[in-house]
């Protein structure tokens, strides 16, 4: 790998190895000069003979210099100019650089071959009235006067001449250079395509065996084809390489290493930067033009907007898991379902975001992009309809929080305890030790008793005493009851027990009694009533009454005169 890495560092070395450069053209250098300076364009006559001067120009400034001595400033000045010239409206931001640069050497080799009229015959800014339009004697091109935007009432080479210049080349280029008129720039196009921009790349062709620079297919050289299926096969593969140790080292750093986790964006960064690499390349090393350039160009500018999203989808990722990892919420919580959830939503909508955006400036119309979408949507809402009632009855539930995890609750006939709220559904364990499962529609729709939220347990408990108990008896328990309850263990404040003589059943007298007990540990309540169910029994025995119902006895009479009650007594020594 280190060697590898060595070839690499020398390789860029070596391309940014300049040629020495010889002197600048005056003209050239004039142009320079000004670089804010727009070229006129305020009439047909500027623009044609404009547009011819200045082709020129740079055109000697940039065979003196050659293209890879050429820098970036002047580079930039050359295209600006270039591209005020010609109305590149329909073609789409990714390529407008590189088409304006093509497109104006076909329209030069154009002109360089059919007949120029007299500067006199082009309609000038000094005529009284200019037409819209202006089409040259005995071709289809066009200049044209721009309706609307940053530009307009600037004349231009139309959007319709730009899109057909291919076309009219390979019509004109059969055609022998004119011998008068305007300075031509004979080669100038066949030059441009074959001479990379980079010096290391020049000096290497000059080493190479003639096969390999002859032109065939599509007018681009057998190297130039072999440079292409290597670089983009290495560059597919590169990215294969970095996302696949990048889902691994993300996988390994999520759970514990938040901060490690967030550095494996790096990952993703650098798959996105080797399609912009490999778009450098075809551009300054392989010197691809025409529609391969194109279809290259699209086809790489389609695989960086995917890295983006992907870049855009792993960025929210880290996001959600950095405030989930501030917040301390567990895995089963709702909470932390739900954040995770509209954290979703919110980088769906980003990636979204970034695929309208990115198909806009790859060239594919926006009502395209958005009907694609939506009709991408409908299918997945119509495949997914219970899943999103589920995710729908879980935002509910978030809204109204009826209950939390490790809850008790009394739901669709199940009495458990929460285990975990998921997105799609809702897991308890029964008090029976089984498990439920219950989708989060039915939850959302349905009553929910939240036993583990009540701030206290109240017991109703009614004592039943024979009929046949004295008034005097059942007077000393309903006070002595009262007496044993009184303060009791976890009485909330402002709920005191109550102990009523409180009916008459068929059987006995119904002695009721109620108490409230908290906070609500059910298994200290049920340890409290034991002891408050002793104490009763002790009241009842020191009063002689015992918790039993009279017994009835039914004798058959022989003698057919009906049946005999015959009740026994529930007290000693009394008799009924």
């Amino acid at each position: 790998m280190k060697y590898v890495m060595l070839s690499f560092l020398t390789l860029l070395f070596l391309l940014q190895v300049p040629v020495a450069a010889q002197d600048l053209d005056p003209h050239a250098a004039d142009e320079l000069s000004h670089p804010l300076q727009p070229p006129d364009t305020s009439s047909p006559r500027s623009t044609l003979y404009g547009f011819i001067a200045d082709t020129n120009r740079f055109a000697d400034m940039v065979r003196q210099l050659g293209r890879g001595n050429l820098d970036g400033s002047k580079r930039l000045v050359i295209n600006r100019r270039i591209r005020r010239y010609l109305d590149l409206s329909e073609v789409p931001d990714h390529i407008r650089g590189q088409a304006a640069v093509d497109t104006a050497l076909q329209l030069k080799e154009i002109l360089d071959r059919i007949e120029i009229p007299p500067i006199g015959e082009v309609p000038g800014a000094e005529d009284e009235e200019l037409p819209d339009r202006w089409r040259l004697p005995g071709s289809d091109i066009v200049i044209e006067r721009i309706q609307e935007g940053h530009f307009a009432g600037e004349f231009c080479f139309s959007a319709q001449t730009v899109a057909e210049i291919e076309d009219m080349y390979k019509s004109a280029r059969q055609l022998p250079y004119r011998t008068d008129g305007p300075y031509r720039t004979e080669g100038l196009l066949e030059w441009h395509r074959t001479e990379p921009q980079s010096p290391f790349m020049n000096r290497l062709l000059r080493h190479t065996p003639e096969f390999l620079r002859s032109r065939n297919g599509g007018g681009h050289a057998l190297w130039q084809w072999v440079g292409l299926v290597i670089s983009t096969i290495s560059g597919l593969l590169l990215m294969r390489l970095v996302y696949r140790v990048g889902r691994k080292r993300a996988e390994h750093f999520q759970e514990g290493h938040i901060w490690r986790y967030m550095i494996t964006l790096t990952f993703p960064l650098v798959a996105v930067l080797i399609p912009l690499g490999l778009k450098a390349i075809i551009r300054n090393y392989l010197n691809l033009h025409g529609t391969l350039l194109t279809v290259m160009d699209f086809l790489l500018g389609v695989l960086i907007l995917l890295g983006i999203m992907r870049l855009v989808w792993a960025i929210g990722n880290r996001i959600l898991a950095v405030v989930i990892n501030h917040r301390g919420l567990e895995e089963h919580q709702l909470d932390m379902q739900m954040l995770r959830l509209a954290g979703r939503v919110i980088t769906v909508l980003a990636v979204m975001v970034v695929f309208l955006e990115g198909g806009k400036r790859l060239g594919i119309p926006v009502t395209t992009l958005v009907a694609g979408a939506g009709i991408g949507g409908f299918a997945v809402a119509m495949a997914a309809q219970d899943s999103l009632k589920n995710i729908l009855g879980s935002l509910m539930l978030v809204l109204d929080k009826p209950f939390d995890v490790g809850d008790r609750i009394l739901v669709e006939g199940f009495d458990g305890v929460v285990k975990e709220i998921g997105l799609r559904s809702t897991k308890l364990e029964l008090m029976t030790g089984h498990g439920a499962t219950i989708p989060n529609e039915k939850v959302a729709q349905t009553r929910i008793e939240n036993i583990s939220r009540r701030p206290f347990i109240r017991r109703i408990l009614d004592l039943k005493l024979p009929l046949n108990t004295p008034s005097d008896r059942t007077e000393r328990v309903v006070s002595k009851l009262e007496a044993g309850l009184q303060d009791h263990e976890g009485m909330p404040e402002g709920f005191p027990p109550r102990v009523f003589f409180f009916d008459y059943s068929d059987d006995a007298y119904v002695i009721r009694i109620i108490y409230w007990y908290g906070p609500p540990k059910y298994w200290d309540y049920l340890t409290f009533n034991q002891n408050i169910n002793l104490l009763f029994l002790r009241i009842l025995e020191e009063e002689g009454v015992p918790l039993r119902l009279p017994v009835r006895v039914v004798q058959t009479d022989l003698e057919g005169q009906g049946p005999i009650d015959a009740t026994g007594s529930m007290f000693p020594g009394e008799t009924s």
